[in-house]
C-alpha cells in the first residue's frame, strides 16, 4: 500500500519540488490540487457508476434540494461578479 501511493504521488511531488525551485508556488500547488481532485473524482466516478442505484422518494427530494443550493451558489457568484466588473 505504501508504494502504491508513492508511486501515484511522487511525479505530482517531483513537479511541486521543481516548481518550487523556480519560485512558481501557485503552479505548483496547481499541479498538486488538480491530481488530487482528478485521482478522487475518478476512483468516486467508477464506484458509483459501477453500484446498483436504488433511488427512493427521498434520494429524489435530496438530490433537488442539492441542485437548488447549486443553483442558488452558482447564481450569487454570478451576481457578486457582475457587481465587480469581473467579465
Amino acid at each position: 500500500m505504501a508504494l502504491s501511493a508513492l508511486a501515484t504521488e511522487s511525479p505530482e511531488a517531483l513537479a511541486l519540488f521543481f516548481l518550487l525551485r523556480k519560485k512558481e508556488r501557485a503552479l505548483g500547488f496547481d499541479v498538486v490540487w488538480g491530481s488530487v481532485s482528478f485521482q478522487m473524482t475518478v476512483s468516486l466516478s467508477i464506484g458509483l457508476f459501477l453500484s446498483p442505484w436504488h433511488l427512493l422518494k427521498v434520494h429524489l427530494l435530496l438530490g433537488g434540494v442539492l441542485l437548488l443550493a447549486l443553483l442558488a451558489s452558482f447564481l450569487y457568484a454570478k451576481s457578486r461578479q457582475s457587481a465587480r466588473g469581473i467579465s
